[in-house]
Formats: structure tokens, sequence, C-alpha cells
């Protein structure tokens, strides 16, 4: 078993682009795409030149830990979840809403059943919701 991820990890190695890399191919594939006799004969044209935009990158997401109503711990990794984050609460008898469309009803039944049994071992308790159905999607 070893030796198969190590062959792996060389496969994966010998593939792996960075960003510049990967744009760059992504070009080349466009720009022999574009040539394409079949393209100019059914009429269709391809603008070799990528699309950009700005963008920006978010935050991490934070935890709510106790009763602190301000996100007090950013979430890295599984680690983040190893310690309790808020109490249990309840979902009490039509005191929460369960929204499907007739053709789901075995399925948001199927949830409702799963979230009841679950809660149980949990420590919390999940009781019938208030149901809404929708029209069909249809």
């Amino acid at each position: 078993m070893p030796e198969l991820m190590s062959k792996n990890k060389t496969i994966v190695n010998k593939y792996r682009k960075n960003p510049t890399e990967k744009l760059a191919a992504v070009k080349a594939v466009v720009a022999d795409i574009a040539k394409r006799a079949e393209l100019e004969e059914w009429g269709i044209s391809i603008e070799p030149k990528p699309f950009s935009f700005s963008a920006r990158i978010l935050e991490k997401p934070m935890l709510v830990i106790g009763d602190s109503k301000r996100p007090t711990r950013v979430i890295t990794d599984a680690n983040s979840f190893q310690n309790q984050i808020l109490q249990p609460i309840s979902l009490t008898s039509n005191g929460w809403v369960l929204l499907y469309d007739a053709d789901d009803f075995k399925y948001a039944n199927l949830l409702f059943e799963n979230l009841h049994v679950a809660s149980e071992k949990l420590g919390t308790s999940v009781e019938e919701p208030f149901w809404i159905e929708l029209r069909s999607r249809a």
C-alpha cells in the first residue's frame, strides 16, 4: 500500500500546476479550439482572452461560543469543533416550521423522523413541526 501511495503522489506532483501554469494551459486549449475551421463554418467565434474580474477573499467564518452574542472563534479546521459551542435547544411542538412541496412530503417526513431520533442521542428533542406545504414546482 505505501508503494501505491508513493506512486500516486508522484503522479499528482508531475501534473500539479500553479495558477499561472493553469491559466496558460487553458489559454492554449482555447486558442487551439478557436482555430478550428468548423467553428467558422458554423458561425461561432471564441474570444481567446479570458474574462477578468475583481474579487476579495472572505474572512474565515466564526463560531459563537457559550452565551456570547458575538462570534468568538475562527473556524480553521475540524479541531475548531472540539469544545462545546452552544447549548442544544429543543424544537418544540409547533415551535418550528418544515416547508415542503407535495412531491417531496416523504423526504420532509424522513428528515423530521431522523432529526427526532438524532435529537434524543444529543440530549435534546425535536417535536412535531408546523407543516407548510408549498405549491408544486411543476
